[in-house]
């Protein structure tokens, strides 16, 4: 849904009523709310509210009969996605394009018309998602993690990554720093 941007019958329903893991998730999120003057309750919400969706992306994967989509995405516009994500490192608009037997013309419309972005936009959204997993989960240096996803101007990389994250690779945004001088003991 958020893929597409707004309009009418733009929504994705996942019904995890059944998960324990989601159930409890929402209960202690309107614990924190409910509860007037708790220390950090804001940061408790924002973990909770993370962990949820991370959850609800989850139950996606492993059951996606239990979402229900307001609009039926194109078919082929998801298989131009995930070819882009299974290839994003040389991945071309005209090599999609070749492919998929279209225009490189026709991928870029399909890609708009349904996400509302452009091939080059998705591509390096896609790109940029995995290479913040990468820095999270690796002590590599950011300029090979950068190239290995197909990034090799590294002035260019600091620029988009700042742009789609709104920090510098590997920096903590002022809101994910925790003070442990807070409440000192």
């Amino acid at each position: 849904a958020l893929e597409r941007g707004f309009g009418k019958n733009n929504y994705v329903s996942i019904h995890a009523g059944e998960d324990r893991h989601i159930v409890r998730i929402l209960k202690e999120i309107i614990c924190e709310y409910l509860e007037e003057g708790r220390a950090a309750s804001e940061a408790i919400v924002g973990f909770l509210v993370q962990e949820l969706f991370a959850r609800l992306w989850r139950l996606s994967e492993e059951k996606p009969d239990l979402i229900e989509y307001g609009y039926q995405p194109d078919n082929k516009a998801v298989q131009i996605l995930n070819y882009i994500r299974e290839h994003v490192v040389d991945c071309t608009r005209e090599s999609v394009a070749e492919h998929f037997g279209y225009s490189g013309s026709r991928i870029s419309n399909l890609l708009t018309e349904q996400f509302g972005k452009s091939f080059v936009a998705l591509r390096n959204e896609i790109r940029l998602e995995m290479i913040e997993e990468k820095l999270n989960s690796t002590d590599l240096p950011v300029q090979t993690i950068a190239e290995e996803f197909g990034i090799s101007n590294q002035t260019h990389f600091y620029r988009m990554y700042r742009e789609h994250f709104g920090k510098r690779p590997r920096e903590k945004k002022k809101d994910e720093h925790f003070d442990s001088n807070a409440g000192g003991l």
